[in-house]
Order: structure tokens, then C-alpha cells, then sequence
């Protein structure tokens, strides 16, 4: 079974090689003290997925607060990252993640979380009910759910 859980300094080491495998990041030790930084910082997601005691899957992200101009009407959450090893994608990971993530953001009151995604990522997202729409980044399509829609 699929267990979600927040993430704690102690499991960087089984984060890391999915760092590794999405690329575009600093060096280990940036990223580690980051994470290790970003474990306690109440603006901030980190959740693994579990499957049989294994990390197989985590999302990060976070809550950019109260607006300047429209206040908490229009607070916002991006979703930054969001990884399964490939081996066990389609089990249930993935959505386990998306859903642990949008009540984060849903118990702080959030009005949108949002993220961008690849495109090969676009069914995946339509399978939770969601729709990518263009944008800026043409490989990668937008996503964001209104909680008061």
C-alpha cells in the first residue's frame, strides 16, 4: 500500500537520486542544505510516497502567501516538483502526492494551486481531472485547480 508522509531531513539521501533523474539542479550539497532548510519551513511541502517501507515518489512545493493587492482571495500555491520512479508510475503514486499536496495547500486556504508540467505528463493530469493550458513555457503546460470554482 501507498503511504504519503512529510518528508524529514533523514530521508534526503532517498530523495536525491529522483533529483537526479529530473536534472536542472545544484550541486548536492546546495540541494541537500535546502531541503534540510525547507523540511521546517512552514510555507513549504515536502511529501514522499512509501510503497513497502521504499521512497518511491515526492512532491515539493509552495505557498506564496497573501497577495499584495487582493489579499487572501487570490493566494496562490505552486506545486514545483513533482516525481515516481519510473518502475512504479501507474500504481497510485502519483495521485496520492497530487491529492496529499492540494489539501496542504486546501488547509491553508489557498484559492489556486498550480503547476506546470511536461507534456508527456498531460494525460496523467487529465486522468485527476485537470486540463494544461499553453502558456509562456510551450513544453510545459500549465495546471491549476480554483478551490473556490
Amino acid at each position: 500500500m501507498i503511504t504519503v508522509r512529510k518528508l524529514m531531513p533523514d530521508d534526503f539521501d532517498a530523495i536525491w537520486p529522483m533529483l537526479e533523474e529530473m536534472k536542472h539542479i545544484d550541486s548536492k550539497e546546495q540541494v541537500e542544505a535546502r531541503f534540510r532548510m525547507y523540511c521546517f519551513k512552514d510555507e513549504w511541502f515536502l511529501l514522499g510516497a512509501e510503497l513497502n517501507g521504499k521512497m518511491i515518489g515526492y512532491t515539493a512545493g509552495q505557498d506564496y502567501g497573501t497577495d499584495f493587492r487582493s489579499g487572501d482571495t487570490h493566494r496562490e500555491c505552486k506545486m514545483h516538483d513533482l516525481f515516481v520512479f519510473p518502475e512504479f508510475r501507474r500504481q497510485g503514486a502519483g495521485k496520492a502526492l497530487v491529492e496529499a499536496a492540494k489539501e496542504w495547500a486546501r488547509s491553508r486556504s489557498v484559492r489556486y494551486f498550480y503547476w506546470y508540467a511536461s507534456k508527456g505528463a498531460i494525460p496523467f493530469y487529465e486522468k485527476l481531472g485537470v486540463t494544461g493550458v499553453e502558456n509562456s513555457h510551450p513544453d510545459h503546460p500549465y495546471f491549476e485547480v480554483d478551490f473556490h470554482a
